[in-house]
């Protein structure tokens, strides 16, 4: 088969152009932020500050996850590099939740 006498006919007619996956996650990421954004902006006394506060903690570690895997594509670098970034990536949305479960239970 010759490439470059490809029978394969083009699609006809207008398409949108594809956004390239780092481009994907950066809106991913820009709508995840807002969301915790508003999510923090909800509520502030009791019980649903934790539900805010664990919330928020689960949009950053799912941000995080869009970062390593989507946009630094870091699952091709080595099992070693994936994990250890995927490790350091779980820290602060951790912190975030062990936190507010703290403040939650000295109330």
């Amino acid at each position: 088969m010759n490439p470059h006498n490809d029978t394969r006919a083009e699609p006809s007619g207008p398409t949108a152009p594809r956004l390239r996956p780092a481009t994907r996650a950066w809106l991913a990421l820009l709508l995840l932020t807002a969301l915790s954004v508003g999510a923090a902006a909800y509520a502030h006394h009791g019980g649903q500050r934790l539900a805010m506060a664990l919330v928020v903690a689960a949009i950053a570690w799912f941000k995080g996850r869009v970062l390593i895997l989507r946009y630094l594509e870091a699952q091709h670098a080595g099992v070693v590099f994936y994990r250890i970034v995927s490790l350091f990536a779980a820290l602060a949305p951790l912190a975030l939740a062990l936190s507010a479960l703290r403040e939650a239970w000295l109330r």
